[in-house]
């Protein structure tokens, strides 16, 4: 049996004004590994998102409002269905106070509206507005478990930055940390 198919990506600041930036970092690769056949059966919205879906034959949809991504985010959870079909798929997303509107808005279709596969969602995320609206949307969603990682203790966090900076360097990062 294969195991898990995990999709990682994370969220850049430098990259929020990209539409679905966090969504192709998540998932380009894996779209460039499949067959153009088996990818065509999730429909030519994915080429406006995903340059590794991109096809000669199929002029790429322009990016446009609500209505449109909402296209793209049912394309991208047929993705995932699609996926999900040969084995559980993991999608792994960290940094999301950074993820561009797009993106965020496809989290949110997957809280309302899971891949009817064997999927999990896994985001982590700083204290933000971003994280009012992920929690108020999880809480409602199937299956939802929200982890609030506590402060490590002094002598944890000193194993995590090492001995390899000056000593005011170090008490500077457990301080700003």
């Amino acid at each position: 049996a294969r195991g898990m198919l995990v999709l990682d990506g994370r969220g850049a600041e430098h990259e929020r004004e990209v539409p679905f930036g966090l969504v192709v970092d998540a998932l380009d690769d894996v779209v460039a590994a499949m067959h153009p056949a088996r990818l065509a059966t999730a429909g030519p919205e994915l080429a406006a998102v995903l340059p590794a879906a991109a096809r000669d034959d199929v002029a790429p949809v322009a990016l446009g409002g609500p209505a449109e991504r909402f296209r793209y985010h049912r394309a991208l959870r047929g993705l995932l269905e699609l996926l999900g079909r040969e084995r559980p798929v993991l999608l792994a997303l960290d940094d999301v106070h950074w993820a561009d509107e797009a993106s965020f808005e496809l989290l949110l279709h997957v809280l309302r509206r899971p891949p009817r596969v064997g999927f999990a969602l896994v985001v982590a995320l700083r204290p933000s507005a971003a994280l009012t609206r992920l929690r108020d949307a999880g809480r409602r969603a199937p299956g939802w478990t929200e982890l609030v990682p506590a402060p490590l203790e002094r002598d944890a966090a000193l194993a995590v930055v090492g001995d390899a900076l000056p000593a005011a360097a170090r008490e500077r990062v457990l301080r700003d940390a």
